[in-house]
């Protein structure tokens, strides 16, 4: 039976994270909130002193989760830079010239991603003022370019504007990603665009300790010179991501065994067990090794967190080992509950918005279920033989872990991986192993660099190994149900399925496994519901996509595609994909452009660029037609793409049309040109290039 007295952190960190979630979605200053705060406290602490009855100790918990309540909302408002007066924002101009520090540096592709933090701005003109709060650069690389690294105080001259919305429906929000980091600015620079101050900057201990990922980034370049195997060992031992290529990032992502690329509580657990396994070979009674023990232990753990880059998944996980090895050094039973509470409770006073992370979510919803899922799993089949047992274990691991993330990663990736359990039994003995070799491989280019080379060709064989299980695995039939699309509502009837599950376990009350039906029906009928719904839909897309053109046509789950020749198939996916999962489309024709196809299907038809689609006519333009004579036909949309030389007024003698549609494959000095000109012809118009997509739901003409 579950006691809620041994975890008292559970219960106090639940009014904690209320009040940081109210704080992020209201994002209201509350200036009476402090004197609340400081009475909540003080009334706190005079019952705290008197022995309190029945009744009075009732108030006293209220009070306590008030404050616990309040104080999460004071504190995530007050860490969040962009409230503050001294934020950059309220000096901002058409081009300015600022001075920062580098904080995180990602090198990946056309750009490196530099987030600054910000000491002082002023424009070409003006004096430059100190200031507060964080910048994203993104600053174009080549060949020639000049590097930026962590801890580089750099000036630099460029517009800073609010970072953008999604420019497409349904689409990744990069720009809440940025915001949960206090990051609400961007800029883009060029290589001239930026000087560099100094360097070493920021933290001395970070900025070693990345100089050092460096240096054991180039070991493993000596020694892996499979590309994969190379990113592979690089993700999974320094947390470096930047050589991973699509291929391989689909193979794992597809198998559920993306977890292990990112350096996270397997990683330190490994770390945990094995020092743990070393320091119990020392045989002492010696009172002072009751404390080294645990010393070293916490050193290691945290050694390898800043080795990694201090990514918040390996701080995270630092944290939680880090009270655990206290706990178990005092000789004290040890809740994992309670710990992971305490654990979480440290790391959101620190930083509050860690609470929004996707990984932290993840990262402790899996201990949970692991926690409590997994012994229960585990009993459900005995096996007689060792290795038997041991795949079941390691299977049952897998299994518990999904039980309380798969919501989550519906809700996020819209994907389950179904042998998510077979990947398990390979990458978690694997990642034991690469860790524990790839330890040795720089210890010994350090100090035996001989024996480095055959150490290096068995790390080598070792990921070669299990990235090709993993692809084996991925083309498995039937490997990967992705499209998912679930909205806030099913993602918490989800989530109340697994509680009454877990509560019916722990009680064996049959009113629970009722609560969990129901909430099964639910989700049923919502399921239902849509799908009537999506079967009627009648919708227009056009698409944001960087100098190209693509626009759907949906009919029910039918979806007509035209796009031009250039559009890649990743850009199209990046563009589109999310928002046809959302409009639940299960058949797709997809047409290119230039082909200027004849096309006759249910409710559409395509002929010379001009299409009918459920009563709506539009035409595709990117030259002045051939004929001299006016269509005969009149037109709600012309779409204007591939940035033609025509004009408006020269489109009229052509067409008939009620408005116009400009596609981001336009340049952004035509379009200007023609939106002054419809406004002077009275004739209204949507740019995609500035507003985002233009999504127009149509109603059927019957």
């Amino acid at each position: 039976m579950f006691n809620w007295r041994e975890v008292p952190f559970v219960r106090l960190l639940l009014p904690f994270v209320i009040g940081i979630g109210l704080a992020f979605y209201f994002n209201q200053s509350l200036p009476f909130l402090f004197p609340i705060l400081l009475v909540l406290l003080a009334t706190i602490i005079w019952l705290s002193a008197k022995k309190l009855s029945p009744t009075a100790r009732a108030y006293y918990s209220a009070f306590v989760h008030l404050f616990l309540l309040a104080f999460g909302y004071q504190l995530a408002f007050q860490q969040n830079s962009f409230h503050k007066t001294s934020h950059f924002r309220h000096v901002l101009s058409t081009e300015n010239i600022g001075i920062g520090t580098v904080q995180n540096i990602n090198k990946s592709g056309k750009f490196d991603r530099a987030v600054v933090q910000m000491e002082q701005i002023g424009t070409t003109s003006g004096q430059a003022q100190n200031t507060t709060g964080q910048v994203l650069l993104l600053i174009k690389t080549s060949a020639d370019a000049k590097a930026i690294n962590y801890g580089d105080r750099i000036a630099f001259k460029t517009k800073i504007t609010p970072s953008s919305a999604p420019k497409n429906p349904n689409a990744f929000d990069y720009r809440h990603l940025l915001r949960i980091r206090g990051i609400y600015h961007q800029g883009f620079l060029e290589s001239e665009d930026w000087e560099r101050l100094d360097t070493d900057q920021s933290s001395p201990i970070m900025a070693k300790t990345f100089a050092l990922r460096e240096h054991l980034v180039a070991v493993l370049r000596k020694h892996l010179p499979g590309d994969n195997e190379f990113a592979v060992g690089s993700a999974m031992l320094l947390g470096d991501k930047s050589a991973l290529q699509d291929e391989i990032k689909n193979a794992y992502a597809g198998t559920g065994a993306t977890h292990v690329m990112a350096v996270s509580g397997l990683h330190l657990g490994i770390i945990f067990l094995g020092l743990g396994t070393l320091l119990k070979l020392i045989r002492t009674r010696n009172r002072f090794f009751r404390f080294f023990k645990p010393a070293v232990m916490i050193a290691g753990i945290w050694g390898f967190a800043l080795l990694t880059g201090a990514s918040p998944s390996a701080m995270r996980a630092a944290v939680m080992f880090s009270f655990l090895i206290v706990g178990q050094s005092l000789v004290r039973f040890v809740n994992i509950y309670n710990t992971l509470a305490i654990s979480a409770f440290a790391l959101l006073c620190y930083n509050p918005y860690l609470l929004f992370e996707t990984g932290f979510q993840l990262s402790y919803l899996a201990v949970i279920g692991i926690v409590f899922f997994q012994p229960k799993i585990y009993r459900l089949w005995i096996i007689d033989n060792k290795l038997g047992d041991y795949l079941w274990s390691l299977a049952s691991v897998g299994l518990a872990a999904q039980l309380t993330t798969f919501p989550l990663s519906l809700f996020y990736f819209n994907q389950f991986p179904v042998y998510f359990w077979l990947s398990g039994l390979v990458v978690v003995p694997a990642a034991f192993l690469i860790i524990c070799v790839g330890v040795l491989l720089f210890l010994a280019e350090a100090i035996i660099p001989s024996g480095a080379i055959w150490v290096g060709k068995l790390l080598n064989g070792i990921i070669w190994l299990m990235n090709a299980i993993v692809f084996l695995i991925r083309q498995l039939p039937a490997g990967l149900i992705d499209g998912v699309w679930i909205g806030i509502g099913v993602f918490l009837l989800l989530y109340f399925c697994v509680i009454a599950i877990s509560v019916a376990i722990n009680t064996e009350k049959i009113k629970w496994v009722l609560y969990g039906f129901a909430a099964l029906t639910l989700i049923s009928a919502s399921y239902a519901f849509t799908n009537i719904e999506q079967s009627q839909q009648q919708q227009i897309v056009l698409y944001h996509t960087s100098r190209n053109t693509l626009i759907d046509f949906v009919d029910g789950k039918q979806l007509i595609s035209l796009h031009n020749s250039a559009l890649s198939d990743k850009d199209k996916k990046y563009a589109a994909q999310r928002n046809r999962w959302a409009q639940g489309v299960d058949e797709i024709h997809d047409f290119i452009i230039e082909k200027n196809e004849a096309i006759e299907l249910d409710n559409f038809k395509h002929q010379n660029n001009i299409i009918q689609f459920h009563g709506t006519n539009l035409a595709m333009v990117n030259d002045l037609p051939i004929s001299n004579s006016k269509l005969d036909l009149n037109l709600d949309y012309i779409v204007i793409y591939g940035n033609p030389n025509l004009s408006i007024q020269q489109l009229q003698t052509y067409f008939n049309f009620k408005s116009v549609w400009f596609a981001s494959s336009n340049s952004r000095l035509k379009t200007k040109a023609w939106e002054d000109e419809c406004i002077g012809l009275n004739i209204s118009f949507q740019t995609v290039g500035t507003e985002g997509a233009i999504v127009q739901n149509l109603i059927s003409k019957k």
